[in-house]
């Protein structure tokens, strides 16, 4: 029964018994239950969450040949796991593939793109992938915006931090006290 699977392993994602979740997540694949979100991304962000970024990987990619296929909230789950453990390079590369599968990616799964790209200092790629966003369809938020703004306080980039109070005027973003803050720091 998918719920009852839903459930366990959505108990064992609050619990952090990850290898739990993966071991009912297997028997869900070996009973022939249909893979879904639920089940999917709460054994994926059990991973994440023990920093088994790469076992979060495979997870994402069993569900490749099943219906549920790469959506985008499971591929952003996917993401913040490969975030939480400052894997710049594997966000970059999974963002690319989910515009390529799915021909769009949200504020949510870019924002966990930027931030496995500042966690691993990476800023510059967290820059890059901003302004693929601002060509492509993404709706940019103040979570993005902060994230950035975090980027640039993090390396003294007060030039970029400053271009990027612009474009948030101009895209008429919502910031908040934390944007003006990481801006101010980034002067420092």
């Amino acid at each position: 029964d998918p719920i009852t699977f839903n459930t366990a392993i959505g108990i064992c994602e609050k619990n952090s018994q990850w290898k739990k979740a993966l071991q009912l997540f297997g028997e869900m694949i070996r009973s022939r239950i249909e893979l879904n979100t639920i089940a999917c991304s709460a054994a994926i962000s059990s991973c994440g969450d023990a920093g088994e970024w790469e076992k979060a990987l495979q997870l994402l990619d069993l569900t490749a040949p099943s219906k549920l296929d790469l959506n985008m909230f499971v591929g952003s789950v996917a993401m913040s796991a490969i975030g939480k453990a400052s894997q710049c390079e594997k966000s970059l590369l999974l963002f690319n593939s989910m515009q390529q599968r799915m021909g769009e990616s949200d504020a949510i799964t870019a924002s966990a793109a930027i931030v496995a790209c500042r966690r691993g200092n990476h800023w510059e790629k967290a820059l890059q992938l901003f302004s693929l966003m601002g060509q492509s369809s993404v709706n940019l938020d103040t979570v993005t915006f902060n994230t950035l703004m975090g980027a640039c306080e993090d390396c003294g980039e007060w030039k970029k931090a400053s271009e990027l109070l612009s474009v948030a005027a101009q895209s008429k973003v919502e910031l908040d006290a934390m944007t003006f803050c990481a801006a101010i720091g980034a002067c420092e």
